[in-house]
């Protein structure tokens, strides 16, 4: 992974908006996906969106990363979260693929899945990729590696955790399809995290999730 670091939160997400309008942005003739996430830096980043839109381009699609099961009302669901700032742009809800939380969680995947899986085989290309890193590493919703391993031939999988709430999680597949993906992290309580995984050891999950990725970006804000 490629490190680089933003002497503050508010200049990562300065950098992230640009990033984002950008692609955004994008003028194609064939469809063109943008994977956003959830947690607390890109929270900040769609309020601006929000606050300030952008018109994103006719064939631009939004997918995300993973989603907590739990309905579209909680203070939880990722999708909830940055809504407001997709309306402003004018994306519609049919290009939009995110998880339906209101169905069981297997159902909810299996939609998922089919529905990232016809995105792609329709030649849909994944321009960017936004993910968060948990301080333990992972990423999206894999903790671990049996999560990574749960995913081979597939890009959406169920996550069961004890403590709740259970997720639905994109996969290693869906992933290396993304050209470009940055990692969006703030707070020196991930101090620790982000040099481990910059070092570059394979000691985290979100380094053997996007081994071989050739394209994989961290930004780190103290």
């Amino acid at each position: 992974m490629k490190l680089i670091s933003f002497q503050s939160v508010e200049a990562v997400e300065d950098a992230t908006v640009e990033l984002l309008a950008e692609h955004f942005t994008l003028a194609e003739d064939e469809p063109h996906a943008v994977m956003l996430t959830g947690g607390r830096t890109p929270t900040g980043v769609y309020e601006r969106l929000r606050e300030s839109p952008v018109v994103a381009d006719v064939n631009l699609w939004i997918m995300l990363s993973d989603e907590r099961h739990v309905s579209l009302d909680s203070p939880e669901n990722n999708f909830a979260k940055m809504l407001p700032a997709i309306e402003a742009m004018g994306i519609d809800d049919e290009r939009v693929i995110r998880v339906h939380t209101e169905q069981s969680l297997e159902d909810a995947t299996e939609q998922y899945d089919r529905e990232l899986a016809a995105f792609v085989e329709a030649g849909g290309r994944i321009t960017l990729g936004i993910l968060g890193m948990g301080a333990d590493g992972h990423l999206a919703s894999m903790f671990c590696p049996q999560h990574i391993a749960m995913g081979r031939g597939r890009y959406a999988i169920a996550v069961s955790k004890e403590d709740g709430p259970d997720r639905v999680s994109v996969t290693r597949d869906l992933l290396l399809r993304v050209e470009r993906l940055v990692f969006l992290v703030t707070g020196e309580d991930k101090k620790a995290v982000v040099e481990t995984a910059a070092a570059g050891r394979m000691e985290t999950v979100a380094e053997q999730a996007l081994e071989g990725h050739a394209n994989v970006e961290l930004w780190f804000g103290k």
